[in-house]
């Protein structure tokens, strides 16, 4: 569980330094921005709920 974690951490960075990226191409109210933003955004709330989950079980 706490591998899933860093795969998540490592997955939000990414798509933090992708927004960053498509935001500056496009602008930001760009189609893709807002499709990456809202996937940003699902990958954050994952996270902090795996880590409720996490301290819940310990």
């Amino acid at each position: 569980m706490v591998i899933e974690a860093k795969n998540l951490i490592m997955c939000i960075n990414c798509l933090k330094t992708d927004l960053y990226q498509i935001a500056l191409n496009t602008g930001l109210n760009s189609k893709y921005t807002l499709d990456c933003s809202v996937q940003l955004d699902n990958l954050i709330m994952l996270y902090h709920q795996e880590n409720e989950y996490n301290q819940n079980v310990e």
